[in-house]
């Protein structure tokens, strides 16, 4: 019995190595499955697209340094089915209002549909937030409700509340107002919608350096740096807060036993997002004059232009590279 257990645990271990190799391959540029449509047909190694679109290569001291671009899982595609489920429940909402008496509570089941299509729009950017490294669904979901800026949050907030008004009288005053408040409430969703999609259609990726775990010290990384631990750890090293209410992070991550120290830019809303993005060819969601997203990866050329200086870096271990990017 204990030489079966024996030769079952080499033979599990065995097929565990290639699983990880693979997975470790993937790491950098992400899963390929991400982006079915356009992974390279002649790619050896079945790698994701090496370039995507509003991706820019890192200024030349991050290069000469080797920082590479981690890639994480985009959220735009992440929102098409849950936002034509949200639309489409609002739209059922007013289905037991128009033909009453063919449910047990229309006001009840109207609600009910109407707010579990509130729910699920705002579902798709707090699962993103969920599961990015140290994620903040909490902060997206009050970003949505009180970020963007004055003019972002007089909008929102005279939408809904002059919908709610016109919800409550037209129960005391007449039936007739509630399609005004439902038209302000579709005019609301769209807004939000726009955020979102103005939000999630910045690539959301990471950028990471090999170092030794033993030789850093987060108090050597220069003006702007606060540090949030003396010694590499896996998890927040130290931050640089801008002034518009984004940060730059230092964060420490261990992977097949290799430690990295990752760049991350977290944005107003708590999201992560790529610093090294042609800003201008991302799109910005502002039909009717709604929606519109706050400073995502702009204007940060000064505070980017070169690398935390006193990282130990050392060599990209092979298994997480391509053999275009070991050259």
């Amino acid at each position: 019995m204990l030489t079966g257990r024996r030769r079952s645990g080499k033979a599990e271990g065995t097929v565990a190595h290639p699983m990880e190799a693979s997975a470790d391959r993937h790491w950098l540029r992400g899963d390929p499955a991400w982006w079915p449509l356009s992974r390279d047909a002649d790619d050896a190694d079945a790698l994701a697209p090496r370039e995507r679109s509003h991706e820019q290569p890192a200024p030349d001291e991050w290069v000469a340094q080797r920082w590479m671009r981690q890639r994480l899982r985009p959220g735009l595609p992440r929102l098409v089915f849950p936002a034509s489920w949200s639309i489409g429940l609002l739209a059922l909402s007013t289905l037991p209002l128009v033909f009453p008496d063919n449910t047990p509570d229309d006001q009840m089941v109207s609600l009910a549909l109407f707010l579990l299509g509130w729910l699920l729009l705002w579902s798709t950017p707090v699962k993103v937030a969920n599961s990015q490294p140290d994620g903040r669904p909490g902060r997206v979901f009050l970003w949505l409700l009180f970020g963007g800026g004055r003019s972002t949050l007089v909008r929102t907030w005279s939408l809904a509340l002059a919908g709610s008004a016109l919800f409550v009288l037209h129960i005391i005053v007449d039936v007739r107002l509630g399609w005004l408040a439902y038209a302000l409430f579709l005019l609301l969703w769209l807004d939000q919608l726009q955020r979102i999609a103005g939000l999630l259609a910045h690539p959301q990726n990471l950028w990471v350096l090999p170092v030794v775990a033993g030789e850093l010290v987060t108090d050597s990384f220069g003006p702007g740096w606060v540090a949030e631990h003396p010694r590499f750890r896996r998890g927040p090293l130290a931050v640089r807060r801008l002034a518009d209410g984004r940060r730059l992070e230092l964060r420490g991550l261990t992977r097949s036993r290799s430690d990295f120290v990752a760049l991350q830019l977290r944005h107003s809303s708590g999201l992560l997002l790529d610093p090294f993005v042609d800003s201008d060819s991302v799109p910005r969601f502002d039909w009717l004059g709604l929606g519109g997203v706050d400073m995502r990866a702009e204007g940060l050329q000064s505070e980017l232009r070169s690398p935390p200086p006193g990282l130990p870096a050392t060599g990209w271990p092979a298994r997480f590279l391509s053999p275009a990017e070991e050259e």
